[in-house]
């Protein structure tokens, strides 16, 4: 405690001298050792510190509230008799939480015997995954947090022989490998990491001699914390082309990650730190993969993988959104190295100015806290996908929070629908053969869409009677884009992988109907069945959800407007 939190601890000392009240925002398994540390500074501590403490209820049958009642007598016990000295408030969390947006019966009473006494010096404990309410944070003029321990001090909590299991040079605890440690347990508290620790040489793991048995004594470590979470497998994101898409996050994410696990010396490790993002918005329109990719990221990343969908951490409750959102950061930092997906981002972090209720602003504005509190040194990734960019608020997408936006687009390449096709067909077991090349052309141009290509003439006879095509095209692409938006024009809605998919999904299910209800063992596909399975799809058209939306990641609300004929607005 002593070497990870020294600072911390000097400011509560220095405040509880000058007979000032601190707030220790911490693990309430620290909370002992955190006394411990501090007492020897003050003179008699069993007569000095006055713990808020009470005896199990006599009767068995007595619920949770009669132990925080009692709790609350004796605080109001202390606090009447002190005169001198610190009244040490070791649950003043569960003493103050509240139920449903609306604080327990006790609160009142707690709060007005603090503020009754207010020159009783106070040393409380409260516990981070409790949001602090106003009143009870008025009543601690220091705030003093401990989640978090500096990566340079690392190597200070480690024994010697602890250290020989996680590096491969026996000679020195090397910085490749402190790095490695930190990722691990960065967002776990000294006590617990110790534990942890310990537990190697309890259970006899043999020193280390290359990179793989240190890698397994890392996963040993993270096994232990926690067996329920969703850990990265090889094999993990089954993404195929998108050669560019692969490279930008190669180059973007994986490298920074490498480089400061590579490090060797002190500077490098400072650069990569300013390299690495904090975030980043995988957008695009829908069926194009972009949860996939995420997957495909924490594999390679070997971080575990933490997925929420946008709309499971909302709730009816005032308060109980914002209170999921920092229990999730709060488990991603435990489970460190870790890949926080959050899908359909859009609906958590929706533009304060379109927000309908208070409530999805305090929620904007929780998440921003969470991003702005992730510490450089913690391996700790979020990534948000979405089909609606313009809808999430800008502040979220400025450096530093999800500075990095990676567009998964169609597959309009050929060589992208190409690589989909033969992993398919490989799934599958379709025998395509030299059908690929056919279905990668016939699969190149976009859906169908009658509506769309309404609007499209619509736009296009405007333009040609009312402005004139020597001017539009002098206009330039803003004013393109600002015309387009006007009449509901949207990207066109190409071939995505779920549509390959289900191209081969349908030749699948002839086949096999071929083979047994027309008694074919032999039946393979003809370019009659590749022509029907096409069509198939093509019929179903363009996406909906897009079709009466602004070209995605540009615009404004009034992209929203359908054409409704005559009005075309002002420009």
């Amino acid at each position: 405690m002593k070497i990870a939190h020294k600072d911390e601890l000097e400011k509560i000392k220095s405040a509880l001298k000058r007979q000032q009240s601190v707030l220790v925002i911490c693990d309430k398994e620290l909370a002992p050792y955190i006394h411990k540390s501090i007492e020897p500074d003050f003179p008699n501590t069993q007569s000095f510190f006055r713990h808020v403490a009470h005896q199990a209820p006599a009767n068995a049958q007595s619920s949770d509230a009669d132990a925080v009642s009692m709790l609350a007598r004796r605080l109001s016990t202390l606090l009447r008799d002190s005169k001198e000295g610190v009244v040490v408030i070791g649950h003043l969390d569960l003493m103050c939480c509240w139920v449903n947006g609306s604080p327990r019966p006790e609160v009142n009473d707690i709060v007005y015997w603090m503020n009754s006494f207010p020159g009783v010096t106070r040393l409380a404990f409260w516990d981070p995954n409790f949001p602090v309410p106003r009143v009870i944070e008025s009543l601690f003029p220091h705030r003093v947090s401990l989640q978090l321990f500096n990566r340079e001090d690392l190597y200070r909590l480690v024994a010697t022989e602890e250290a020989q299991k996680i590096s491969v040079s026996s000679d020195e605890f090397t910085l490749s490998a402190q790095l490695a440690l930190y990722q691990y347990l960065s967002g776990v508290n000294v006590v617990e990491v110790r534990r942890l620790l310990r537990s190697l040489v309890d259970r006899k793991y043999p020193a280390c001699e290359n990179m793989e048995e240190a890698q397994k004594a890392l996963n040993l470590l993270r096994d232990q914390r926690n067996l329920s979470e969703t850990q990265p497998e090889l094999g993990w994101g089954h993404v195929y082309g998108y050669d560019d898409v692969r490279q930008e996050l190669k180059q973007k994410v994986l490298f920074p990650f490498r480089l400061r696990n590579k490090a060797g010396d002190p500077e490098t490790l400072r650069q990569s730190d300013l390299l690495i993002p904090r975030g980043l918005i995988f957008w695009g329109p829908p069926g194009t993969g972009k949860t996939e990719w995420a997957k495909w990221l924490a594999s390679q990343l070997g971080a575990t993988l933490i997925v929420i969908h946008g709309p499971e951490l909302k709730s009816k409750y005032h308060g109980e959104t914002e209170a999921a959102i920092r229990q999730l950061f709060a488990r991603a930092r435990r489970l460190a190295p870790s890949l926080i997906l959050i899908d359909e981002m859009d609906s958590l972090m929706s533009s304060r100015s379109q927000a309908s209720q208070q409530h999805e602003t305090s929620i904007v504005a929780q998440l921003l806290t969470e991003m702005d509190g992730l510490h450089k040194d913690e391996a700790v990734l979020v990534v948000g996908t979405t089909n609606r960019l313009d809808d999430i608020d800008s502040a979220f997408r400025r450096p530093g929070r999800f500075g990095e936006t990676i567009e998964i687009g169609y597959p309009v390449k050929d060589s992208d629908r190409e690589a989909i096709f033969v992993h398919y067909d490989e799934a599958f077991k379709l025998g395509l053969g030299e059908h690929i090349k056919y279905l990668v052309a016939e699969t190149g141009e976009p859906l169908d869409d009658q509506e769309e290509t309404d609007k499209k003439q619509y736009h296009d006879a405007y333009v040609n009677k009312q402005i004139g095509w020597s001017f539009y095209k002098q206009a330039g692409p803003a004013f393109h884009r600002r015309l387009a938006r006007q009449f509901g024009l949207s990207q066109p809605a190409r071939f995505s992988g779920d549509h390959l998919r289900a191209i081969c999904l349908h030749l699948l299910r002839h086949l096999l109907y071929l083979r047994q209800q027309e008694n074919q063992p032999d039946a393979a596909i003809t370019r009659e069945l590749i022509d029907e399975a096409i069509k198939s799809v093509r019929q179903r058209g363009a996406d909906r959800d897009n079709t009466n939306r602004q070209p995605y990641g540009l615009g404004d609300d009034s992209s929203n407007k359908n054409y409704s004929g005559g009005n075309f607005g002002r420009f």
